[in-house]
């Protein structure tokens, strides 16, 4: 589902007096970061701008309308050694809280034997994690969509990910994947602003690991004195999801698990998460993304 297209921001006092979270949506028109999303330049053929893993993507003369004359195609299947068939595109006007739409117009050859997928890949050091996924098998072109929140690292990319083909198995020797149009906006962004600085002195929140996660992760804190501590996760409304932790600990290091359930015992669904450490004299918080 798009998000409005009108400039607002909604902002909700949650959890304490001191934070405000804030969730702005932006018109997404104009805002494209993809270059050479048409696979041509000047009219001719051009596949710069793309990193094709196999290196046998190649230009087709066949585009869907308002594409102009050229689109990627694939061979479906795989080589050995070689799978499965990409073409990337790092994203560089990204940032963490961020809520992007991806959009690409895809087709492949009428024998149905593979998938044609659009989605958005995350880097972390030597991690990889995928986000959403859509994907077709019609032989017309047709539009793939994703809509995701990136939760990053300081030092993390994202990448749009073009893919044809199996993730094992054989070549299919006579079909093959097309790619068009690839846009990219951004709709929306998640800001968890501090109202009063929060230092703590008695504790230290780190973040939790993995993330993005599914089906679990664990979420570790120091205690420098005995507390009080409550722990809980925090949709972006503001609303308790869960309560992890709510009583009395001596000092030391503590981990806790989360499995993306809430105190009822339901999965939550997929989307961007707060973690919320408290004590008697202080407070802090993390996002985190869980993914189904």
């Amino acid at each position: 589902m798009k998000m409005q297209n009108s400039l607002s921001t909604p902002c909700k006092r949650a959890f304490t007096s001191r934070w405000l979270l804030c969730l702005f949506f932006l018109p997404a028109v104009g805002f494209s970061q993809v270059l050479n999303g048409s696979f041509e330049a000047n009219g001719h053929p051009s596949l710069e701008n793309w990193t094709i893993a196999c290196e046998d993507g190649e230009s087709f003369q066949d585009a869907p309308a308002g594409g102009g004359s050229w689109s990627l195609r694939f061979l479906a299947g795989n080589l050995q050694g070689c799978f499965p068939r990409t073409a990337q595109q790092t994203l560089s006007d990204v940032s963490d809280g961020d809520i992007v739409e991806v959009s690409a117009w895809a087709r492949q050859d009428e024998q149905k034997m593979s998938r044609t997928s659009l989605y958005l890949k995350v880097f972390s050091g030597e991690t990889t994690t995928t986000l959403s996924v859509d994907t077709t098998t019609a032989s017309e072109w047709t539009q793939l969509t994703v809509i995701d929140t990136l939760s990053l690292g300081e030092n993390d990319s994202v990448a749009i990910v073009l893919d044809s083909g199996l993730t094992s198995g054989p070549d299919i020797v006579t079909q093959h994947s097309f790619f068009d149009l690839v846009q990219e906006d951004k709709i929306g962004q998640i800001v968890l602003s501090v109202e009063e600085p929060a230092s703590p002195r008695d504790f230290t929140l780190f973040q939790n690991f993995p993330n993005p996660f599914n089906p679990a992760t664990t979420i570790t804190y120091h205690l420098a004195k005995s507390a009080n501590v409550s722990l809980r996760i925090y949709n972006l409304l503001g609303e308790r999801v869960r309560t992890l932790v709510n009583q009395a600990q001596p000092p030391g290091d503590r981990s806790v698990s989360w499995d993306g359930r809430d105190d009822a015992g339901r999965l939550a669904n997929s989307g961007l998460y707060i973690y919320r450490l408290e004590t008697e004299n202080a407070v802090m918080n993390h996002k985190m993304l869980f993914l189904k």
